[in-house]
């Protein structure tokens, strides 16, 4: 077939190339997600539903509430899902002033929805944050990192303290190397930001394959009793002092 007659075809091929590989870069390599973050987005439930619960609206309002009764800053507060939520604090350090604001399943947007009533009333001294697992099936990594910086410049006052994203059990590969790059940009982030400590929590949890190591965690994503006193032996310095 004559040249001239193939530069028709060669031409479609040529753009069908550059679309492909733009619609590579676009979707995967610009958002840092692969395939299985479009499948989750497609099949779970819509994005921050968790705020919508009855569960999750009550125990908003009861945070509202029990902040008028301390005295405004004189307390550490944790804020964060589920891991931080089960994190028995007044146990762990029973001499400290510290208040519990993790809620079972939130999210970065549930977070920054309630961070003036849950937690800028109390004008904390300390404020502990560690947020973002649950946003990972709904949200790319540029938009978990920029919610999380978001809430970090908008607490009133006091030491921010930013505490890395934890690992998923090794059979998530994607979720993990994920976790690993928001994490890289949230260490940056305080880097750059006055008053905001990073903590890497990330790095004492991981087995050798990168994954969350087995004697943390029975499900692969929350943290067990050996999770928990990890967790309190690595930030004890922080808590204690003044």
């Amino acid at each position: 077939m004559p040249l001239c007659k193939k530069r028709p075809q060669i031409i479609v091929f040529v753009l069908l190339v550059l679309v492909l590989l733009f619609n590579g870069y676009y979707f995967f390599l610009r958002r840092n997600v692969g395939p299985v973050y479009y499948l989750d987005s497609f099949f779970s439930r819509p994005q921050d539903a968790i705020v919508q619960s009855v569960a999750y609206v009550m125990l908003k309002e009861e945070y509202e509430q029990l902040n008028s009764l301390y005295a405004r800053g004189e307390y550490t507060v944790f804020l964060g899902d589920s891991i931080t939520r089960r994190f028995m604090l007044d146990e762990y350090f029973p001499a400290e002033k510290i208040l519990n604001r993790g809620i079972f399943s939130d999210t970065t947007e549930g977070c920054l929805a309630r961070l003036e009533t849950n937690v800028n009333t109390l004008l904390p001294v300390k404020t502990f944050i560690l947020i973002g697992h649950n946003d990972l099936p709904y949200r790319d990594s540029r938009q978990i990192v920029e919610n999380i910086e978001t809430i970090v410049r908008s607490i009133s006052g006091g030491s921010k303290y930013l505490q890395s994203i934890l690992p998923v059990f090794g059979d998530k590969p994607g979720i993990n190397k994920r976790i690993v790059s928001i994490n890289s940009e949230l260490e940056k982030f305080c880097i750059e930001t006055e008053g905001c400590v990073y903590i890497d929590l990330h790095s004492f949890y991981v087995d050798k394959e990168g994954g969350l190591d087995a004697k943390y965690s029975l499900d692969g994503v929350h943290l067990n009793q050996n999770g928990y006193d990890l967790w309190r032996r690595l930030i004890y310095k922080k808590i204690i002092t003044q």
